[in-house]
């Protein structure tokens, strides 16, 4: 079991790091935005936005732009085909498809938080286990709960840049809890503690 212990926590501290370093670089390094910002600025608009209720304002903005556009019987008819690429239906389409990136990524961030608890739930359950001398029960909830963490807290894509920067600070934290709790559980079941060395008389 000792090498097995090993493997396993080598492989795991491996992945961790590995995820932080990266959510570091998503987070602070890796260069944002395009040269063609400028030329889309109400898609500029949405993308900085800070919440969903900005984005409730914005389309309620565009609605009222609708209303009078076709209250005003010079302006031409533009067919429903057409609406993608026609102000100010255009910008309605785009309002309307950031609500529901925003919606969807919300519900993504709270599925997020509640794996990784339900994850901490296990490694809880597996520690307790192996101190009661269960070693191969408490180390299969801990793999358990370690794999949760991990999965959760793999990046994922995402083009809304204000979510964006809110999932990936919540997997950073996620990384780090359990980069911490690694080390801990390591630790504790004897894997990182120093060796000990016959001593020359």
């Amino acid at each position: 079991m000792e090498a097995l212990k090993k493997t396993l926590f080598i492989i795991a501290m491996i992945i961790v790091s590995s995820l932080i370093i990266h959510n570091l670089y998503k987070l602070w390094i890796e260069p944002t935005g395009s040269v063609l910002d400028k030329y889309n600025k109400f898609e500029t608009e949405l993308n900085q936005v800070e919440s969903l209720d900005e984005l409730i304002e914005k389309y309620e903005t565009v609605q009222e732009e609708i209303k009078a556009y076709e209250a005003d019987t010079t302006k031409p008819k533009i067919a429903n085909l057409d609406h993608w690429q026609t102000e100010p239906y255009k910008s309605k389409i785009l309002t309307e498809e950031r609500i529901r990136e925003w919606e969807s990524k919300n519900k993504e961030i709270y599925k997020l938080v509640f794996y990784c608890l339900i994850g901490i739930v296990f490694l809880a359950i597996g520690f307790l286990l192996y101190r009661k001398k269960l070693k191969w029960l408490g180390l299969t909830f801990l793999i358990m709960g370690f794999t949760e963490l991990i999965y959760w807290g793999t990046p994922t894509y995402i083009s809304q840049p204000q979510i964006y920067e809110t999932m990936i600070i919540t997997q950073l934290i996620i990384n780090l809890i359990s980069f911490i709790i690694l080390l801990a559980v390591g630790w504790s079941i004897n894997i990182i503690k120093p060796e000990k060395t016959a001593q020359n008389v």
